[in-house]
């Protein structure tokens, strides 16, 4: 029998440059919980090294933590990814960082700074996380499927850094739901954005500060908290399905 469970699947830590050094694991981890957040998904500019501390963190709490990060591709779109363990999620941050040039630099973009599961700053990242990798759309989304994992569009009707605001339109490829931020129908998107497939929607609060986190987020129908079952709803399989 299905429950109700809300999910949460994009939000930043401080390891982002744009995150607020409040992001913490472990606040981010607190806050969900307080607000009735039982999925979240962390989901770092281009890195994930902040992912393994929130899990850490998370062990034997009320809550699943989905290892991931928010890829930007070549055409500077950004997508959530999102994998089942996270030593297939550190096998796609190789191929990702191989993808990325440049180096952030800390007085323009901000600090990206990885913190464990005690809260103590343990390093930070000098990569340029914010800027794109060397990977164009088609491409990525074959790479997290041949590692099974999930490829979402983010804020596809954002007028910047969505796959439609940087191609003006949605390409007929496999994605595994659409991420949008205002509670549009999948009639109304179909009809706006010309695209034929049919998508389940989830919104997300793509959170950089606390107090944002759950302000946008989504119904999991599901049996229990686990990967696949998050899988199933968004392919609408087994009675398992998703409502914004």
């Amino acid at each position: 029998m299905t429950k109700v469970y809300k999910a949460d699947l994009h939000i930043h830590t401080c390891l982002s440059p744009c995150g607020d050094y409040s992001m913490t694991p472990v606040n981010i981890v607190n806050s969900a919980m307080k607000k009735g957040i039982k999925i979240i998904g962390i989901c770092d500019h281009n890195s994930s090294e902040n992912v393994v501390y929130a899990l850490k963190y998370a062990k034997n709490k009320d809550i699943l933590v989905i290892p991931g990060m928010e890829v930007t591709s070549k055409e500077e779109a950004h997508f959530v990814v999102l994998f089942n363990e996270l030593d297939v999620l550190k096998k796609f941050q190789k191929e990702v960082y191989k993808s990325l040039s440049g180096k952030n630099k800390d007085e323009i973009f901000g600090y990206q700074l990885i913190v464990n599961e005690k809260d103590i700053i343990v390093g930070k990242n000098d990569r340029l996380l914010i800027g794109s990798i060397d990977m164009e759309i088609e491409r990525l989304v074959k790479k997290v499927h041949k590692l099974d994992g999930l490829i979402i569009p983010s804020h596809i009707d954002r007028e910047s850094f969505s796959i439609i605001s940087q191609l003006g339109y949605l390409p007929e490829i496999d994605f595994d739901a659409l991420e949008i931020t205002e509670r549009y129908s999948l009639d109304y998107l179909k009809e706006k954005f010309n695209f034929k497939r049919d998508y389940s929607l989830i919104m997300s609060s793509d959170a950089h500060y606390i107090e944002d986190i759950g302000k946008r987020h989504t119904e999991f129908f599901i049996e229990e908290l686990s990967f696949d079952e998050i899988r199933f709803a968004l392919y609408n399989r087994k009675d398992r399905k998703v409502r914004i």
